[in-house]
């Protein structure tokens, strides 16, 4: 019970816990924070489980690409269990599929974008496109409150 107190200040986004066992379903972060941590926690490692052409065609910065139909593999072996890791997709089904691979394998920290890079997009959150790397969109807050005036188009 305290161990699950801790947590809830601790870790960011929800998760959901199995009452049989105690052990972990899933675990989320907003996008949001996901973006703030990638700004400001360069050790967290970013990962893409969606397929090669899709990571190619679009993407987080920074992030690597492990497809979840390929795990486990060679490449995620490699990384220290202790690390950090956040995953994504493009709605956030195959990153929570690729999150409890991760677990499996013995991975602590994993989490999943929460809505998948659809809704990071649709927030106006920055992506990489094509081979070159070209970035699409920058994030710019937008204001909570509406404008006062709408111009009239004529």
């Amino acid at each position: 019970m305290h161990l699950l107190l801790l947590l809830t200040f601790f870790v960011p986004g929800q998760f959901t816990v199995t009452p049989d066992t105690g052990t972990f379903k899933y675990m989320t972060i907003s996008k949001d924070d996901f973006y703030s941590d990638m700004k400001l926690k360069p050790e967290i490692k970013i990962i893409d489980v969606r397929s090669k052409s899709e990571f190619l065609a679009e993407r987080i910065e920074g992030a690597v690409n492990i497809p979840v139909s390929k795990m486990p593999c060679r490449k995620a072996k490699k990384i220290s269990r202790e690390t950090v890791i956040y995953l994504y997709c493009k709605s956030g089904i195959r990153s929570c599929t690729a999150e409890s691979k991760f677990n499996d394998m013995g991975f602590k920290h994993v989490f999943s974008l929460e809505n998948g890079l659809s809704y990071w997009e649709k927030s106006g959150l920055p992506v990489v496109c094509g081979r070159k790397g070209i970035r699409r969109t920058e994030f710019i807050p937008r204001s909570p409150y509406q404008p006062i005036a709408v111009p009239s188009r004529r």
